[in-house]
């Protein structure tokens, strides 16, 4: 996701074949977001929406679900305590972990434990129930392998959805 436009030609190409390569994968998802910022996608959204409210409607709504969709589990590195314009919308009900480690420095360790921290809040959740937002998604159950760590270039925001 993200301002693909202001990228090099070389990476645009090489982000193509990669999605090419992995678009019938299924299970987890992992988003990339170079260039982007949740505000300037809400507003091209309005703006679309403004030029052509039903077209541009039926165009925001699909292309978000389609793009990105909901995010459960989001992960910020680099001692940051906030989104900073990172999957706002996508990412109003996830689960949050944040981590002092850099993002160079993120290993599959640390990955495994955010999702078994993942796992283990939304399994109290099931106890306590306090609405069906807290229902864990079927990819957290605990027969789920550890997965494959990508690193996603210089960003320091990882977004996962089931």
């Amino acid at each position: 996701i993200g301002r693909r436009d202001r990228l090099p030609a070389t990476l645009v190409h090489e982000i193509a074949r990669v999605e090419e390569v992995t678009a019938s994968s299924g299970g987890m998802s992992m988003q990339l977001a170079l260039d982007y910022s949740s505000r300037e996608a809400i507003v091209r959204a309005a703006s679309r929406l403004a030029a052509d409210p039903l077209a541009g409607a039926l165009s925001a709504v699909s292309h978000a679900q389609e793009m990105v969709g909901e995010v459960d589990l989001l992960i910020r590195t680099g001692g940051e305590r906030r989104l900073s314009d990172f999957l706002l919308w996508e990412a109003a009900y996830a689960e949050l972990c944040f981590s002092d480690q850099m993002w160079p420095d993120f290993r599959p360790a640390d990955l495994a434990a955010a999702v078994a921290d993942f796992r283990r809040r939304n399994a109290l959740a099931q106890l306590d129930p306090t609405g069906p937002e807290t229902a864990a998604p079927a990819w957290a159950s605990p027969s789920m392998p550890t997965p494959a760590l990508a690193a996603p270039a210089r960003d320091q925001s990882i977004g996962w959805r089931a």
